[in-house]
């Protein structure tokens, strides 16, 4: 049987969801992705001094390289001292870059801690991935 590109999923929580994200920004830099679906639940994007802000803004987005992403946070997910959502700040960022070909989702669940918000954040992103047409 061979693998469907198109059903590959690379899925991360916590610091495995920023993985998820440093993957997606890494490749989609030089060009080279060879995974198109990602889910992040729980990324700690503010982690390591605004890594993943920074990679993000330096990107020269031109070329439509499609890719689907979906990332979740709980709201009692708190990843800062100050309770700040830099999840939803840095869905914003991304949507700014209007990826050409890109689907994204950023949501966040009422009354979820972080590790309560891995199950639905892996399972809302699977069905958010596949419901769509493929890319």
């Amino acid at each position: 049987m061979r693998v469907d590109d198109d059903k590959i999923v690379l899925v991360g929580h916590s610091l495995g969801g920023n993985f998820v994200m440093y993957y997606l920004l890494q490749s989609y830099e030089e060009e080279k992705l060879q995974i198109s679906n990602f889910i992040a639940a729980s990324p700690p994007v503010e982690a390591d001094t605004m890594l993943l802000f920074k990679l993000e803004r330096r990107l020269k987005i031109g070329k439509s390289i499609p890719f689907t992403l979906y990332a979740s946070r709980g709201s009692m997910d708190v990843d800062s001292a100050s309770g700040k959502n830099y999840l939803n700040e840095f869905g914003e960022q991304m949507r700014e870059h209007q990826y050409p070909g890109a689907k994204t989702r950023f949501v966040e669940y009422g009354n979820f801690e972080h590790m309560d918000a891995a199950t639905p954040g892996f399972v809302k992103g699977l069905i958010f991935i596949f419901s769509q047409p493929p890319n």
